[in-house]
């Protein structure tokens, strides 16, 4: 993915500008077109329009070249739909990570002390690192400590009429789990659990259908002659994270660990996760983030 905000690209300069206003002063540039590098070739414009007024952020208008895309016919539509409904893909490896645990549910001294003692994982200078491996190294120590001092253990109790269908008894327990469990892609309920794809399955059907192959119309684009942009060049800062974890429910799990116990973690494994980030980005997009 690449951003087309003021990129230059066959001979022509895309557009961009300040795009949120506080008050009356435009201050930063948050709105943005992403695209595949495949398909930046279609955009042909990019404007902030800050003299249309009704919000404090700008109206951002990207102008694309439609006739040159490849056609799709309605039968090859049909053709992907009906593939989204049949999954039948080998499970890759996966990550081996533990399920998230709730903040509420862990003796946060107890884990912080326990982390105080334990050094984050190393990260190497080389150009080579494989920062997947760091992070899920990173997330499975934090894990364990969440795991090994949660507090309380929470076990579903589903107590229902014997004498409702099934369909109904699944509704009587409120429990969102056990009903997506239960039905098949089609809303069906299923016996067998085998018809029921893993979550692992589902992201690579979607990944490999989806994702396009390399058709060979990607260009190579000179990362080094793009303009600078403070807010998107810069490396991400402890302020700023700390900002980020503020304003995040401390209950909701974004991914593995929760906001909670992430805001509670000693300087050291914050610092070590905003390092990964900061490198990840440099890797990704190939900009410095020293």
């Amino acid at each position: 993915m690449i951003v087309a905000n003021h990129l230059y690209h066959r001979d022509r300069q895309l557009g961009g500008n300040l795009s949120f206003k506080r008050r009356y002063t435009w201050i930063s540039e948050i709105d943005l077109c992403i695209t595949k590098q495949t398909r930046i070739h279609l955009v042909t414009d990019v404007q902030v329009r800050q003299d249309i007024r009704g919000s404090d952020h700008a109206l951002l208008c990207v102008t694309m070249d439609v006739d040159t895309r490849t056609t799709v016919t309605q039968g090859q539509l049909l053709q992907r739909a009906a593939a989204l409904g049949n999954s039948h893909h080998e499970m890759k490896e996966r990550h081996g990570l533990l399920k998230s645990v709730c903040y509420k549910d862990v003796n946060v001294e107890g884990l912080m002390t326990a982390l105080q003692e334990v050094a984050p994982p190393e990260i190497s200078a080389d150009e080579d690192v494989d920062v997947n491996a760091m992070l899920r190294e990173g997330c499975r120590v934090v894990l364990e400590a969440a795991v090994n001092h949660a507090t309380r253990r929470h076990t579903a109790c589903h107590a229902w009429d014997e004498g409702h269908p099934r369909w109904r008894r699944l509704l009587d327990t409120k429990d969102s789990k056990l009903i997506w469990k239960s039905v098949n892609w089609k809303g069906d309920i299923v016996n067998d659990c085998v018809e029921m794809p893993s979550e692992q399955q589902f992201k690579v059907h979607f990944e490999e259908l989806l994702n396009a192959a390399d058709s060979g119309m990607l260009e190579n684009i000179e990362m080094e002659n793009l303009p600078y942009i403070p807010v998107l060049d810069d490396p991400f800062t402890p302020n700023e994270l700390e900002q980020t974890l503020n304003g995040m429910n401390v209950m909701k799990s974004y991914s593995r660990l929760c906001p909670g116990i992430v805001r509670r973690l000693p300087a050291s494994w914050l610092i070590f996760f905003l390092t990964v980030f900061n490198v990840g980005v440099t890797l990704l997009f190939g900009v410095s983030v020293d």
